[in-house]
């Protein structure tokens, strides 16, 4: 096994990215950036190429694995823990300083063939928060507006006569 130190980016490491989902299941992923020439070298050295997507990650490695293998069962969930070696659960931030311990394996399917890294552990140096898209943040209280009631709404509070109702179709 191998290890890197870097700049995390777009880590999925405690849950998975599920926008590609592949056997089934998602993916945990990270990408590290901003690496030495010497980390470049030693990367190159076994055989894994960069990312670039023009963006300002510049040249950057993904490491990940995916959550089921190709025969659809559950493959072990990298281990993500503090810098003192305690199991962390929460979200990694962009711009966290982490080490990514991996194997690199190949692979040969219908797409091709080639190496990649196989993501087994991150240890989080220096955590930074993650933030989110601001779609968890809470919104104001608009007096007057719809409220949900506290209680079951009761049956006989419905606009509706029981002859209203859909008949129901057995399946």
């Amino acid at each position: 096994m191998s290890v890197i130190t870097g700049e995390a980016r777009w880590a999925f490491v405690n849950h998975t990215n599920n926008k590609f989902p592949k056997n089934d299941g998602g993916t945990y992923a990270i990408d590290i950036i901003n690496l030495t020439p010497d980390q470049v070298k030693q990367l190159k050295s076994e055989g894994l190429k960069p990312n670039n997507k023009g963006d300002d990650r510049g040249d950057f490695y993904t490491f990940k694995r995916n959550e089921k293998n190709n025969k659809g069962e559950l493959n072990k969930k990298p281990e993500v823990t503090d810098s003192s070696g305690q199991p962390y659960l929460g979200n990694v931030g962009n711009g966290s300083f982490v080490d990514v311990r991996y194997n690199v394996y190949e692979w040969n399917n219908k797409f091709g063939k080639g190496l990649s890294a196989d993501l087994c552990k991150v240890r989080v140096r220096e955590l930074v928060p993650y933030e989110g898209d601001g779609g968890d943040e809470e919104f104001e209280e608009i007096e007057g507006g719809f409220v949900v009631s506290s209680s079951p709404t009761d049956s006989s509070d419905s606009p509706f006569d029981e002859d209203d109702a859909p008949e129901q179709v057995a399946g």
